[in-house]
């Protein structure tokens, strides 16, 4: 065979190598040894739950939480095909966010990167059936308020979602974020007067004083996190993007901390876009309510945006 036809035949052979499909594997979680998902006995291969996974979950693969209430954190680096969470009633808690300038030492964000490990979310190539069970997020590290994160409010840790297809969050289905935002005492609008913390609104001092704490954030893309009044933390936030249709039946939970005393924190972030929005969930971003309506009325809101990208979609239908 002459240099040419080697050449051709190598060429053929990569041609074809790259024409196959990549298949995905089912992966369905058990929690039989830790709360790890990049523990492979975590994890069996057949909806049974009788083989035991070899390998943890690799980028495409199908994500299942069908049963159990075994607690996972997804600390994988990988994109996956679909997640289907229908059945289970534990929690999962996710890594996302931006390390926005917090060494790794101190934070470690895991997710797929967008931006060369600066910011990892949860991408998923197609659909999310999230049905039960319950979404939470990794508590804000320590920081102080000459910290990156502290001074665009954005913190480390917030729940961040992409799919390419329809997202839905059933009526069992619960997004927990309240009070995961900067805890008591700190971020930009937080304070440790007698004073409730600001958001996308002024917290309270007294019913007869306005607060001077200033507002912050995006109002028609909310990213920051809820900031911590004197004796509680501020609410988390949740960014879900879907290519195609979203249906909220459930609830997404950005509160601000009720720390059973006066001076919350205020609430957090919500910030959905699809190509349309159904159901009859709740999506709350309220401030951490306060112990007394005469002294301590409660933190500031937070904000909510909705944008819909399908033709025609409207907010009246």
């Amino acid at each position: 065979m002459n240099r040419y036809i080697r050449l051709k035949y190598l060429a053929f052979l990569t041609a074809i190598a790259f024409a196959l499909p990549i298949f995905s594997a089912d992966k369905y979680w058990t929690g039989a040894a830790s709360t790890s998902a990049a523990a492979a006995g975590n994890w069996c291969d057949d909806a049974e739950l009788t083989v035991v996974s070899t390998a943890a979950p690799v980028d495409g693969d199908d994500i299942h939480l069908t049963s159990g209430t075994a607690a996972m954190t997804w600390n994988l680096n990988i994109y996956v095909n679909s997640w289907e969470q229908d059945g289970y009633t534990g929690t999962v808690t996710f890594k996302t966010g931006k390390q926005n300038g917090v060494p790794t030492k101190t934070a470690t964000i895991n997710g797929y990167t967008t931006d060369s490990g600066e910011t990892r979310i949860l991408k998923v190539t197609n659909d999310i059936v999230f049905n039960t069970g319950t979404w939470t997020s990794t508590a804000q590290p320590s920081l102080v308020a000459t910290d990156t994160a502290w001074k665009n409010g954005m913190g480390v840790y917030r729940l961040l979602v992409e799919a390419g297809g329809d997202v839905t969050i059933g009526a069992g289905a619960t997004v927990n974020l309240k009070a995961l935002g900067f805890p008591s005492q700190k971020g930009p609008g937080g304070t440790s007067s007698n004073d409730c913390a600001a958001h996308g609104g002024s917290g309270s001092y007294f019913a007869t004083k306005a607060n001077t704490i200033k507002c912050y954030g995006i109002v028609s893309g909310p990213i920051t996190i809820g900031s911590g009044g004197r004796n509680g933390g501020g609410g988390g936030a949740i960014k879900i993007t879907a290519g195609g249709d979203m249906v909220v039946n459930g609830t997404i939970d950005v509160t601000g901390a009720n720390p059973g005393s006066y001076h919350t924190g205020s609430g957090g972030s919500i910030f959905l876009t699809a190509a349309s929005l159904t159901g009859t969930g709740m999506l709350n971003a309220n401030g951490g309510t306060g112990q007394n309506a005469s002294y301590d009325i409660g933190g500031g809101g937070g904000r909510i945006a909705i944008i819909l990208t399908g033709t025609g979609a409207a907010f009246s239908s």
